[in-house]
């Protein structure tokens, strides 16, 4: 067992006896965060450190020097954002952290971290994870093709409507004038008669 991993095993049982350092009153009073604030005030038990009363941080309660800000495995965490920030990282003594990107920038650089034998912090199984992640997005893939398919089959059928509505309004307008033609032929004609009838 290494210097680091001892203290990485000392480092865990400090964290166990460790307390929850709360805001003072934040029991009490709904509108106060649990978020540490230092006590400020003059009678403050809290403040004067009274037996009983909420614990404060203190140096007793830190971790050991030479391990402060590793992770569990005892790496040192790198954010990662492209493919480019991973050309900097030493695989002995640190390991990539993949910040909060999307899916197919992420699947590069764990592909990256597969060709060059890194661990990734937030990420358990590469293979497992890039496997699950690549199916999901061919289901994703075929969803779209389903509804821009069923897109443009409504969009026909509502043209074809249209256009059948079109039609129909032509039609109705060209018996309508037939019916005007007709009745003012038949107008003439009785107009027509009329004179010839007064002329005998």
């Amino acid at each position: 067992m290494t210097e680091n991993n001892k203290l990485l095993e000392l480092r865990k049982q400090i964290k166990k006896r460790k307390p929850n350092f709360l805001r003072q009153c934040s029991h009490k009073v709904i509108k106060i965060s649990e978020a540490w604030r230092r006590p400020k005030g003059i009678q403050s038990k809290m403040r004067l450190k009274h037996r009983g009363k909420r614990r404060r941080p203190s140096l007793g309660y830190s971790s050991p020097k030479k391990v402060r800000g590793l992770n569990r495995d005892g790496f040192e965490e790198v954010r990662v954002l492209r493919v480019e920030d991973l050309e900097g990282i030493d695989s002995k003594t640190q390991m990539p952290i993949i910040a909060k990107i999307g899916l197919k920038k992420k699947l590069m650089i764990l592909e990256e971290c597969k060709k060059r034998n890194l661990k990734v912090s937030n990420v358990k199984d590469i293979d497992e994870f890039i496997k699950d992640s690549q199916e999901w997005l061919k289901e994703k893939k075929k969803v779209t093709a389903e509804r821009s398919k069923k897109r443009s089959a409504s969009k026909e059928a509502s043209i074809k409507k249209a256009k059948g509505e079109e039609v129909k309004k032509k039609k109705e307008e060209e018996k309508e004038e037939v019916k005007k033609t007709d009745e003012t032929k038949k107008g003439e004609k009785s107009e027509k008669i009329k004179i010839l009838e007064q002329k005998e």
